[in-house]
């Protein structure tokens, strides 16, 4: 049982302490341990503080914690793992290596996905998805001072769109939603690539961009990023036209005004922890223009096109 169990605050075992002792943070106190025989067999035991709650294992059968609750939890599992070494505690691992490369293993197999791929509903986890989880352990095991060093994967570049292909693409994604997306979802996605192709700016550069940034009344419509104006063709400022039509008449309903970021929630977002469930018009989260070009190139043109392989290169450049 860990200290402060109630909130659920997993804990570590330790030596045994002396009353005066001031146990580390989220360190259950080991007043005693050793041996004794039972039945005939010999048993090892130890005496602990009495906490109220249940474990953190306890909790886990009833599902997946609250995001917020899982951070704290890692968090604080973290915590003590990095001031057991200083307070002369030792501790056994959280998670063996070997463990740690099933786990991987599993994960690039698609076996530990728990939402459904747009290629398959076991796909393959992608190469940049291994290495936000591999960079994710070593940075944790790192923390824990247990560091394991794990060789990140590295992707290899994709081949990006010509101009010319790049602007045609668009020319057709730009017709009409496909039948599982709701259009204003469809025309926030394509001025996305709309400016991915005019900029040659991935999501990065693209995701922070605000309403001032456009120029679309212009002599030369352009975007400002990072103060540098890039022009507009006529399809892209058509693009964008109907966009920003789109993004008035979602943010007009939000109380206190309209909402200066360019790109907002097309939907009402999803109830957590309690709270209201968000109104549609509030500013988007990367992720979420990110799964909406996953979708919007899968039920299109059946290929997981990414958005950087529109920001073409010249081949004189």
């Amino acid at each position: 049982m860990t200290r402060a169990a109630a909130d659920r605050r997993p804990g570590s075992p330790a030596k045994p302490q002396s009353p005066a002792a001031s146990p580390p943070p989220n360190i259950v106190t080991v007043h005693d341990f050793g041996s004794t025989t039972h039945n005939g067999q010999t048993c090892a035991y130890l005496v602990m503080e009495l906490l109220p709650g249940k474990p953190l294992s306890a909790a886990l059968e009833a599902g997946r914690l609250p995001l917020p609750q899982a951070l704290h939890v890692a968090t604080c599992v973290a915590d003590a793992l990095n001031t057991a070494p200083d307070a002369g505690l030792t501790h056994r691992d959280i998670k063996p290596p070997d463990a740690v490369l099933v786990w991987l293993a599993a994960a690039q197999r698609g076996a530990t996905r728990r939402r459904t791929s747009l290629q398959d509903p076991h796909a393959a986890a992608s190469v940049s998805a291994m290495a936000a989880r591999t960079t994710t352990i070593n940075k944790f095991t790192w923390w824990c001072r247990r560091p394991l060093n794990l060789p990140v994967p590295k992707a290899t570049p994709v081949d990006r769109l010509s101009p010319t292909e790049a602007t045609r693409t668009l020319r057709l994604l730009s017709g009409h939603p496909p039948a599982k997306m709701f259009t204003s979802t469809w025309e926030r996605t394509i001025a996305v690539l709309a400016l991915a192709v005019a900029t040659r700016h991935g999501i990065a550069e693209l995701h922070p961009l605000r309403l001032e940034h456009l120029a679309l009344d212009q002599r030369l419509p352009h975007v400002l990023i990072g103060g540098e104006p890039y022009p507009l063709d006529t399809l892209q400022w058509a693009i964008l036209t109907r966009g920003l039509g789109t993004h008035a008449a979602i943010t007009t309903r939000i109380e206190g005004g309209q909402v200066q970021e360019l790109w907002v929630t097309t939907a009402p977002g999803r109830p957590r922890g309690g709270r209201p469930v968000p109104p549609p018009g509030m500013p988007a989260a990367r992720r979420t223009l990110e799964a909406a070009h996953r979708v919007l190139m899968m039920e299109a043109l059946g290929t997981p096109l990414l958005l950087e392989q529109f920001c073409s290169v010249d081949p004189d450049e």
